[in-house]
C-alpha cells in the first residue's frame, strides 16, 4: 500500500467517530425528550457529548466505508475485516450490556418501591446470566466471521464445558445454590439473617456468593453452596419478639408480699398494649441459692428489633417501678456471710402488703394467679 493510503485511512478515524457522534446524536436527543416528558428525575446525568457504544457502531461502519473507497488492497482489507468484525462485536456488547443494565435499574426500582425483594433479587440474577449468554453468542458470532468453524469449536467447548464442570464441581455448586435460593425466597436483599454462626444484612445475592454487612459495617462472603446447606435463621419474618427476664428476690419476702410482688408485675404486663396477653406469664421458677427466681415470659407485638429495645426498657422500667412500689428488694449474689443493719425491705410497704393479702383473702376476690402455661 502507498503512503498516502497509510496516512488516509489514520485520517480518517476520528471523521468516522465525529461522523458516529452526529448520526447518533439524533436518536439520543429524541430519546433524552422522552425521557424528559415523562419523567424529568429519569434523565441521564451523561453530558451528549461523550461515546458511547452506539457512537463506536456508527463510527466503524463510516470507516468501513471511508476504507473502501480509499482504494486498499485486498490483503489489508482482509485484514481490516477481521479487526472490524472484533470491533463491532466489543461495540455491540457494550451497547447490549447497557440496555440490560438500565432495563434491570428501571425494574429493581419498581421492584424495590413495592417490596419485592426477592424478585428484584431474581431479576438481577437472570440478568447476570443474561449477560454471559449474550458474551458467549456475541464471540461465537465474531468467530464465524473471522472464519473460523464454529461447529468443531462448540464440539470443543462441550468436551472442555464437561472437563471444566469436572474442576469447578463447587463453582456449579453455589450458582446453583444462589438459584435455590432466589426461587425458595428463604433470603432477600435487605434481610436481616443468621446463617451459621455469622449475623447481619443481606447486601447481595450473587451467582456464586452472598454477601452480608455485618454488625461491625464489614462485608463477610459466604459460598452459595454453604448457604444452601446452612441453617437460616431470618429475622424479617417474625411476627413478634420474645422479652424474657429473671427476677431474683430475697428470701425475707413472706408469701403475701412474694404474692403482691407476682400481682403487680402482672399487671404491668397487662397494662401494655404491645405485650401479647395470651402468652405472657410471671411464674416462679425455683428456690435458687440465694434467691427466689421468678421468670417474666411474654412476646411483643412488634417486628423491628431497635423498637422491641425501646419497649423492652419501658418494661423493665415498669417492673422496677412496681418492685419498689411493693417495698420488695432485688437479691444479691453473696459468696459470703453479709453483716449489716439496713433494712433491705421496707416495714411499712411490707406491713401494707400484708394487709392487702388479707383483706383479698377475707373478701373471697381472686388473687391474680393465672393458670399454668
Amino acid at each position: 500500500m502507498p503512503l498516502w493510503q497509510w496516512i488516509a485511512i489514520l485520517l480518517a478515524l476520528p471523521l468516522a467517530v465525529l461522523a458516529g457522534w452526529i448520526l447518533s446524536l439524533f436518536p439520543r436527543l429524541a430519546v433524552r425528550y422522552y425521557r424528559k416528558k415523562l419523567d424529568p428525575a429519569a434523565v441521564p446525568a451523561r453530558s451528549l457529548f461523550h461515546i458511547g457504544p452506539g457512537t463506536l457502531l456508527l463510527a466503524a461502519q463510516v470507516h468501513y466505508v471511508l476504507v473502501f473507497y480509499i482504494g486498499a488492497s485486498i490483503v489489508y482489507r482482509q485484514y481490516y475485516r477481521s479487526m472490524i468484525w472484533a470491533f463491532l462485536g466489543v461495540a455491540f456488547y457494550w451497547m447490549v450490556i447497557r440496555i440490560t443494565r438500565e432495563v434491570y435499574e428501571r425494574l429493581a426500582i419498581r421492584l424495590t418501591s413495592s417490596g419485592k425483594m426477592a424478585e428484584r433479587s431474581i431479576v438481577s440474577l437472570a440478568r447476570r446470566v443474561l449477560d454471559v449468554v449474550i458474551f458467549v453468542l456475541i464471540a461465537l458470532i465474531v468467530l464465524s466471521g473471522l472464519g473460523v468453524n464454529v461447529t468443531a469449536a462448540l464440539a470443543g467447548l462441550g468436551i472442555g464445558g464437561l472437563a471444566i464442570g469436572l474442576g469447578a464441581q463447587k463453582t456449579f455448586e453455589n450458582l446453583l445454590g444462589g438459584i435455590s435460593i432466589l426461587t425458595d425466597k428463604a433470603l432477600v436483599i435487605g434481610d436481616p439473617c443468621r446463617i451459621g454462626d455469622q449475623r447481619g444484612v443481606v447486601e447481595d445475592i450473587g451467582l456464586r456468593s452472598t454477601k452480608l454487612r455485618t454488625e461491625d459495617r464489614t462485608v463477610v462472603t459466604i459460598p452459595n453452596g454453604t448457604v444452601a446447606t446452612a441453617i437460616l435463621e431470618n429475622y424479617r419474618q417474625r411476627d413478634k419478639i420474645l422479652f424474657r427476664q429473671l427476677l431474683r428476690l430475697r428470701y425475707d419476702l413472706s408469701s403475701d408480699h412474694l404474692r403482691y410482688v407476682l400481682d403487680e408485675a402482672r399487671a404491668v404486663l397487662k397494662q401494655n398494649n404491645h405485650v401479647e396477653n395470651a402468652t405472657s406469664r410471671v411464674r416462679i421458677l425455683r428456690m435458687a441459692e440465694y434467691s427466689i427466681e421468678v421468670e417474666i415470659y411474654a412476646y411483643i407485638l412488634v417486628r423491628d428489633y431497635a423498637e422491641f429495645l425501646a419497649l423492652q426498657e419501658q418494661l423493665i422500667l415498669s417492673i422496677v417501678d412496681a418492685i419498689e412500689k411493693t417495698g420488695a428488694a432485688i437479691a444479691l449474689p453473696t459468696v459470703g456471710p453479709i453483716l449489716t443493719t439496713d433494712a433491705w425491705i421496707d416495714p411499712e410497704k411490707a406491713k401494707a402488703a400484708k394487709a392487702r393479702s388479707e383483706k383479698s383473702r377475707d373478701s373471697g376476690a381472686p388473687d391474680g394467679n393465672l393458670p399454668p402455661t
